[in-house]
């Protein structure tokens, strides 16, 4: 969503609907705002999901603009401040954000609150704490410092490091974070690199050299490879905790992990690559990305 396109009755609800006409006041009441849409496609969505699956959706919000509204801003500071305190509260019960085991369900929607959001038009909505606001903007000189202090900031200007020199940076982080499953579980990261050398980095250069792509406006590849490494390192977490969990196998062909570590570590990154890559592109481009 990008605010300038929008009125603020299209953005926020109908305001002072009833000094309206009479003619105009039934159509104007009936009009939702982007933020209603937004919450039914939300409800819809979890409505169409089993109970035990509602925790494996990650429903998110992104908003495209060349600055972000100092008054949009400010309405969501405490939203989002909100979300912020229920999210530190769901790690410390869940190892990471891809927890999709039974208890975890029930500690996800035991910390799902309603936040009550008044925006500039006095109209108020309530946004559940689980979903997920993504700003993109190229100035946050009208933010106030509480909004800034409330959303985590990436910088992907073009000159701050080149974007394969980011990848490896990350990848680097990534096997510190996890030095100790890796020593204890003898894991070749040397897999890893080879995947990234021999494939994905490969891949992501064959992509950005088409021009539909380069030019698509989602297309950020600095920002999409912090994304990738988001999904990576959570599918990391996943595979350390699983290879705890079949240790001691009497029989290791239960959970093959050794014999087969070189296809599931290009499996991953290979996951990692679709869910962060092929997702920001469109029905058109995403045949691109299959071919």
């Amino acid at each position: 969503m990008s605010p300038a396109t929008y009125t603020d009755d299209e953005l926020f609800g109908p305001v002072h609907a009833f000094e309206r006409p009479a003619a105009d006041a039934p159509h104007t009441l009936q009009r939702k705002s982007v933020f209603e849409m937004v919450l039914d496609n939300y409800q819809r969505e979890i409505f169409d999901l089993k109970t035990k699956e509602v925790n494996r959706l990650i429903q998110a919000f992104f908003i495209d603009s060349t600055e972000i509204n100092q008054d949009l801003s400010d309405c969501l500071t405490k939203f989002l401040q909100e979300a912020n305190a229920r999210e530190r509260d769901y790690q410390k019960e869940t190892e990471f954000m891809l927890d999709f085991s039974k208890d975890a369900t029930k500690i996800h929607q035991g910390l799902v609150q309603r936040v009550a959001v008044r925006f500039p038009n006095g109209n108020v909505t309530l946004f559940p704490s689980d979903i997920f606001f993504f700003f993109e903007c190229q100035s946050i000189e009208n933010c106030s410092p509480a909004f800034l202090s409330s959303v985590g900031i990436v910088n992907t200007q073009e000159a701050d490091v080149l974007q394969f020199n980011l990848f490896y940076r990350q990848l680097k982080l990534v096997e510190q974070k996890h030095a100790d499953f890796i020593k204890n579980h003898r894991v070749k990261f040397d897999f890893v690199r080879e995947c990234a050398k021999d494939f994905v980095i490969p891949f992501i250069q064959k992509l950005d050299q088409q021009p539909m792509v380069a030019s698509w406006s989602l297309w950020n590849t600095k920002a999409i490879t912090m994304q990738f490494f988001v999904v990576f390192n959570a599918f990391f977490h996943r595979l350390a905790e699983n290879c705890e969990l079949n240790k001691y196998n009497d029989d290791p062909m239960d959970y093959p992990f050794r014999e087969m570590m070189r296809d599931v570590l290009w499996n991953l990154m290979l996951v990692a690559m679709t869910w962060s890559f092929g997702a920001v592109l469109n029905r058109e481009l995403r045949r691109m990305f299959d071919e």
